[in-house]
């Protein structure tokens, strides 16, 4: 297990948005919480930084489904093995 030294350089290291990602996941022991809380604060990051994080890469997921499908679509309207299109 990281000792806190360790996981202050590391999240140290993170971008905000990496930081917020990680806040959304969860599941650290409870040094980590408390370095990660720490760093959170220090870039004047909140929970609702998080929220709006997450909220931002759930619109993201779903255009980036909705244009996977428009390119699955396509692509069989262009297949020669595809009858009847």
């Amino acid at each position: 297990m990281p000792d806190k030294s360790a996981l202050e350089n590391y999240y140290g290291t993170l971008t905000e948005q990496q930081l917020l990602q990680l806040r959304s996941e969860g599941g650290f022991t409870a040094e980590a919480e408390r370095v990660l809380s720490i760093e959170l604060a220090q870039r004047h990051l909140r929970s609702r930084d998080v929220s709006k994080h997450l909220a931002a890469a759930k619109r993201s997921n779903s255009v980036t489904k909705s244009s996977n499908a428009a390119e699955d679509i396509g692509a069989l309207g262009s297949s020669s093995s595809v009858k009847g299109f």
